[in-house]
């Protein structure tokens, strides 16, 4: 995780919370953008909304998926075989993901802070 300085900026955007606290690259934001909560897509249509390759897609997908970020569904067809639509999560459960990693992310920093004052006391003793 890389959280850069766009996040200081007044011009600071969603996309850039993805891209720094979430570590999305650019096909994960377009694809996160690209669904919807509740409404399911295939793979296909994905790729072919953003122009991306499916394997492409599907790598962002299995990302997104493992975060929290999106959802998927097992469809069955009729002569045999099934496919996977996906979707975006629904609300509660992408505020429930950010809010646990904004969680982390200040336990993290207080606790590096502790250390770094640590640290600074004890060159202080050394003197």
């Amino acid at each position: 995780m890389k959280i850069t300085s766009k996040l200081n900026s007044d011009i600071a955007c969603c996309s850039d919370l993805l891209e720094s606290v979430f570590n999305f690259g650019k096909t994960d934001v377009e694809i996160f953008y690209a669904l919807t909560p509740g409404k399911w897509f295939r793979i296909e249509k994905i790729s072919k909304d953003i122009k991306k390759d499916q394997s492409t897609v599907y790598r962002s997908l299995q990302k997104l998926i493992s975060m929290g970020f999106v959802m998927r569904d097992s469809r069955i067809i009729e002569n045999g075989g099934y496919y996977y639509e996906y979707a975006l999560s629904v609300s509660s459960t992408l505020d429930k993901v950010i809010r646990e990693k904004i969680d982390e992310l200040t336990d993290r920093l207080r606790s590096l802070s502790r250390d770094l004052i640590r640290e600074l006391e004890s060159r202080e003793m050394i003197q």
